[in-house]
């Protein structure tokens, strides 16, 4: 085999992989900053506040999984072409 193709092929899997792992990486950044803008504004309008870090942890974990769920669930409605959304409802 040529070395030339070996090592053409070669920086192609890394800087493929280097991409993917950065774009990865977007996607996961842009979530976890959605969701802390989504918890900043729910707090704020609902006069929200914590007495410890762990408990705000534990408050923006349930608050992040509950808002992943509502936005996973409103895809899936969307493809299956149903007529209701879900929304955020707290009191």
């Amino acid at each position: 085999m040529d070395c030339g193709f070996i090592l053409a092929f070669f920086l192609f899997v890394v800087v493929a992989t280097c991409t993917e792992d950065h774009l990865i990486r977007q996607v996961v950044d842009n979530v976890e900053d959605h969701a802390e803008q989504q918890f900043n504004i729910f707090k704020s309008k609902y006069n929200k506040n914590y007495t410890t870090k762990e408990e705000h942890d534990y408050r923006f974990d349930v608050f992040k999984a509950k808002l992943e769920f509502i936005e996973e669930r409103n895809k899936i409605n969307k493809a299956a072409h149903k007529n209701y959304k879900l929304d955020k409802l707290f009191f």
